[in-house]
């Protein structure tokens, strides 16, 4: 049965998490005559990747190109309209995703050309009017075949082509920093050189990672192979800051700042059992690009877990002290915070870095009077 999925922007509403990260990400799916249960389980679990995008907070766009239609004679095979085929172009629109997903059961009659197909999902054929590629945006390309590319060897009659493809594939993907995510078969022909792991394989040249299409047979494999699909794509290539809690006026709600104060504003990152704040580079805070005037490490507050809306509200937020955890308590100089802020209630950021490198952003919600 199919599953009825949300409206992106009314769940991101929802989520309420940190300034919305960004994520392009489309599925090339071989829809040959052996594919059809291999789809299914696409079918039956997209919606976990959906669901993880949302409670992320990430605004996404989710494509789908299908290939495995039969050879068309296309000298080169992205000139064919019909194998590969865009599906559907870059949307919002779930429950649009989620429809034409569902059109595909496995109907080709068994030309895979997945190469042209993966440079098809990275083209301006993807692209509409008010959805295009985000230069900002981690992009992804899942896909799913149990067989290698079969426009991959110009030296097969069977199909020949004048015209190799994984080049243009590779650098379609590379022209948008996309990572290359392959549910394959490891055991076909060439399907190591031309999807992954091998040197030259998508998987390799853009970073990415494959796995075994054999083990979607498994009933019990088969919804941890998918989560595990979709969490590269979400926390490998699309999330590249780790979340902070981040707390203005530790023990206070609302959190008032005064513009007129000369004096400096308590504002901690809270430490949990995800976070030792001993980990952060403090030398990288910054606060509206604001460095702290002095720090100390002590157990302060306690994570606020009420979420945030989409438009700030100034009581979201707690009044909870120490929770166990060491927190990072910093002070920072008020008029050099204050400047460049609107009156009224918003939202403040804090970035910085970890100590191996890895940036990191939180907020709170600050009443600015």
């Amino acid at each position: 049965m199919k599953k009825l999925l949300v409206s992106s922007l009314a769940a991101m509403a929802l989520a309420g998490t940190l300034a919305a990260q960004k994520g392009d990400i489309v599925f090339v799916i071989d829809n040959s005559g052996s594919m059809n249960s291999y789809i299914n389980v696409v079918k039956n679990n997209v919606h976990v990747l959906v669901d993880k995008l949302v409670n992320e907070g990430i605004d996404f766009q989710l494509g789908l190109v299908a290939f495995g239609y039969g050879y068309t004679g296309a000298v080169n095979p992205l000139d064919s309209t019909t194998n590969p085929v865009v599906l559907t172009p870059l949307t919002t629109d779930i429950n649009l995703f989620n429809t034409q997903l569902h059109t595909l059961n496995g109907g080709g009659t068994g030309y895979e050309p997945g190469f042209a197909a993966v440079a098809r999902s990275m083209s301006g054929a993807m692209e509409t009017p008010t959805n295009k590629f985000r230069d900002d945006a981690g992009a992804c390309v899942i896909l799913l075949s149990n067989e290698d590319a079969d426009d991959g060897d110009i030296t097969d009659t069977s199909y020949w082509i004048p015209w190799h493809n994984k080049p243009v594939a590779i650098a379609a993907m590379q022209a948008h920093n996309a990572t290359f995510y392959g549910i394959i078969n490891p055991g076909f022909n060439r399907t190591y050189d031309d999807y992954g792991m091998n040197p030259g394989s998508l998987a390799v040249e853009t970073g990415g990672y494959t796995w075994n299409i054999n083990e979607l047979s498994n009933p019990a494999l088969q919804a941890a192979i998918l989560e595990e699909v979709f969490d590269k794509c979400i926390y490998e290539t699309i999330i590249t800051e780790t979340p902070v809690d981040f707390d203005v006026h530790p023990r206070s709600c609302p959190n008032p700042i005064t513009t007129k104060s000369k004096g400096v504003i308590p504002m901690a990152i809270l430490g949990s059992d995800m976070l030792d704040v001993n980990d952060i580079n403090v030398s990288s805070v910054t606060v509206n690009g604001v460095s702290p005037v002095h720090y100390s490490y002590e157990d302060n507050a306690t994570v606020y877990t009420g979420g945030f809306s989409e438009e700030p509200l100034k009581d979201e937020c707690t009044t909870l002290g120490a929770d166990g955890y060491m927190d990072l308590v910093m002070h920072f100089d008020t008029q050099s915070v204050v400047s460049g802020l609107e009156l009224g209630v918003q939202y403040l950021e804090v970035t910085g870095t970890l100590l191996d490198g890895t940036p990191f952003r939180g907020k709170d919600v600050v009443w600015v009077k």
